[in-house]
């Protein structure tokens, strides 16, 4: 099975914040599609990364 580790790297009044989850490639390219979109629109400031590997594991 295929999975992605997804990394969010935003920031919020100017503090950074990161978060990593392990999730499917459609839920991790969806959610970069969002940010992208709320980059655009000025709503957000952050990126998605998608990394994918068969038989992923993080702990």
């Amino acid at each position: 099975m295929i999975k992605a580790l997804m990394i969010i790297i935003t920031s919020i009044n100017a503090n950074p914040q990161a978060q990593a989850l392990l999730v499917s490639p459609m839920e991790c390219a969806e959610a970069a599609e969002d940010m992208a979109l709320a980059v655009e629109a000025g709503k957000a400031e952050g990126v998605v990364l998608c990394l994918y590997e068969e038989d992923l594991s993080y702990e």
